[in-house]
C-alpha cells in the first residue's frame, strides 16, 4: 500500500469533517477563544508599556550611579568654580542617601553647598523630606530648602544651596526632618584669609 492510499484511508476512518467540527464546537466554545485573545492583548500591552518606560528606568539608574560615583558631573561648569573643597558627607534618610559633596565660601559670608540625594537601591526613587540650615543669617528664604524641590520619583537629584553665615564660622549645620526624626550634619567650612 502506498502513502497516498494510506492517508486517504486514515481520513476516511476519522469520519465526516463537518460532523467532527460540530462535535468540537460543542466541547470548545468561543468563550475560551476570546479569553485567549484578551490575554494575548494584555501581554502585548504590558510588553509595549515596559519598552516605553525602559528609558525612564535606565535614566534613573544612570543618575543614581553618577550621584554615587562622581556627583560633581551633575553640576554645571560655571558652578564648579565656586567649589573650595570637596567633601563626602553622607547620611541615610529612610531609604534615601543625602550626600553633601562640595562646599564653597565667599568673603561676604555666602556659602555654596553642593548636595545630592539618591535612593540606596539602584532603581529606587527618592522620597520627600525637609532639609534646612541652622546657623544662617539673613533672609529666611536663603536658609530654607524644602525637599519638595526633590521631585518624588527621581532616581537622583542634585542641588546647590546658597546660604548666608557669619564669615569665619568653622561649620554650617544642615538639618534633615522626616516623620518627626531630626538628623544634623555639620559641614566644615574653610575661609580664605584676606591680607
Amino acid at each position: 500500500m502506498d502513502k497516498r492510499e494510506y492517508s486517504w484511508r486514515v481520513i476516511a476512518a476519522m469520519g465526516d469533517p463537518e460532523e467532527i467540527g460540530r462535535a468540537l464546537q460543542k466541547h470548545y466554545s468561543y468563550f475560551w477563544l476570546w479569553v485567549d485573545r484578551i490575554l494575548l492583548g494584555l501581554i502585548v500591552f504590558i510588553l509595549l508599556g515596559s519598552l516605553c518606560l525602559a528609558p525612564v528606568h535606565l535614566g534613573h539608574a544612570w543618575q543614581g550611579m553618577v550621584a554615587r560615583v562622581y556627583p560633581m558631573a551633575l553640576v554645571g561648569e560655571a558652578a564648579r568654580s565656586w567649589v573650595d573643597q570637596e567633601l563626602d558627607l553622607k547620611t541615610k534618610v529612610g531609604s534615601d542617601i543625602l550626600r553633601i559633596h562640595a562646599v564653597g565660601t565667599e568673603p561676604n559670608g555666602r556659602v555654596h553647598v553642593f548636595w545630592c540625594v539618591y535612593d540606596e537601591r539602584i532603581l529606587g526613587r527618592t522620597s520627600q523630606w525637609s532639609f534646612f540650615y541652622e546657623d544662617c543669617r539673613g533672609q529666611e528664604a536663603e536658609c530654607l530648602n524644602v525637599a519638595g524641590l526633590i521631585s518624588k520619583g527621581e532616581g537622583a537629584s542634585n542641588h546647590i544651596d546658597k546660604v548666608l553665615v557669619k564669615a569665619g564660622d568653622p561649620y554650617l549645620t544642615a538639618v534633615v526632618a522626616r516623620y518627626g526624626e531630626r538628623i544634623t550634619i555639620e559641614i566644615p567650612l574653610t575661609w580664605e584669609e584676606t591680607p
